[in-house]
């Protein structure tokens, strides 16, 4: 089993200076590489305080640069929010100077704010992706690429240098939201996250069956699913206050969910970068949290991870511990303790295969 953790800058202190917040999250980087994590990730987020995250490529570079060992992913790219040919350019460049680390993830987008800020039309970004993930792929794979729309028009046809170190490319990974996007991945080789931060192990487990027999259906018979679950983490230090440190977490956990559904739904209050996390109908219960979490002591986190991997056959946890305005020195300490702690027990209680 591979753990790695997410980043996207959550601010809700609006006053907290941008180089400040964005120098925690380059600490936070090389504490998870000291730590012993197998990956750090680092998400697309425009215009609000709900993540100072524009250009992922850019931060992700700045971490390849302080680190040697993890992973450096993209999770994910808005490929419609991008001009296809410079984003092939800037990924080939982040892969050289990783030597290689590099995992690119690749999405639609749904913030109705990052489009109308960039002036593209939400309703085009299907045909925007698809369209822009195909010159993606022939701009590492040939070299003589010319474009004839209907987005992208280039006047003559291009080597697009330097080339990835990983070839043909780096691993690509998509997100699946629904039973049309998981019918699609089933047709690509890209890798597949299957299982969000909200989807239940049920709704999990039932989207991999239908990822399965539509990659028969195709021909295919290998499996890219991954139940790289997005987990909010806190790993518990001791003598900490349980019940203090659950009202906190919990609280951070609400924040995101909240603002996550108004964005995707276009109900968010926005007044000049800061987004509010007014309460919705459907936000969790303490209940919901616990189960779709990772809250408590190192053994008992350990534990948890161990009866996923039981049910779903997890093979990538991804956790996020720097999110909802948690400490800095707080997240410090459970990066830490997650990675002296719950790794070594989790890869301890699994079979050699699996770790």
């Amino acid at each position: 089993m591979q753990f790695g953790h997410l980043f996207w800058q959550q601010t809700p202190d609006f006053s907290m200076p941008h180089d400040v917040r964005l120098n925690q999250v380059l600490d936070l980087a090389t504490g998870c590489e000291d730590a012993g994590f197998d990956s750090i990730w680092f998400a697309e987020q425009h215009f609000t305080n709900y993540g100072y995250s524009p250009n992922p490529v850019l931060i992700a570079t700045a971490a390849a640069q302080r680190t040697r060992r993890v992973r450096i992913g993209l999770s994910i790219v808005v490929l419609p929010l991008w001009n296809p040919v410079r984003l092939a350019e800037d990924l080939a460049l982040l892969d050289i100077f990783s030597n290689g680390r590099l995992d690119v993830g690749i999405g639609k987008g749904y913030q109705h704010i990052a489009f109308r800020g960039l002036g593209v039309d939400i309703d085009t970004r299907q045909a925007r992706f698809e369209e822009s993930l195909d010159v993606l792929l022939r701009a590492w794979t040939t070299d003589e690429l010319q474009l004839a729309g209907p987005t992208w028009v280039t006047q003559q046809a291009v080597n697009v240098l330097p080339k990835p170190v990983q070839r043909p490319h780096p691993p690509i990974w998509v997100a699946v939201t629904s039973d049309d996007n998981i019918r699609w991945a089933a047709t690509t080789d890209f890798h597949v996250f299957g299982s969000a931060n909200w989807v239940t192990n049920q709704r999990g487990l039932s989207d991999h069956e239908l990822y399965l027999q539509e990659r028969r259906a195709a021909g295919r018979s290998d499996d890219r699913w991954s139940y790289a679950l997005n987990r909010q983490t806190r790993v518990l230090a001791p003598g900490e206050d349980r019940d203090e440190a659950w009202r906190a977490f919990a609280d951070r956990c609400r924040y995101t969910f909240r603002l996550a559904r108004r964005l995707r739904r276009d109900t968010v209050r926005y007044e000049r970068g800061i987004v509010h996390s007014d309460v919705i109908e459907d936000e969790p219960t303490d209940a919901e949290l616990r189960e779709r979490t990772l809250f408590g002591t190192p053994d008992e986190i350990a534990e948890r991870v161990v009866k996923l991997h039981a049910t779903l056959d997890t093979d990538l946890i991804i956790t996020q511990m720097d999110f909802g305005g948690a400490p800095h020195e707080e997240v410090r300490r459970s990066v830490e303790l997650f990675g002296t702690e719950v790794i070594p027990a989790v890869r301890s209680a699994l079979p050699a295969e699996t770790t």
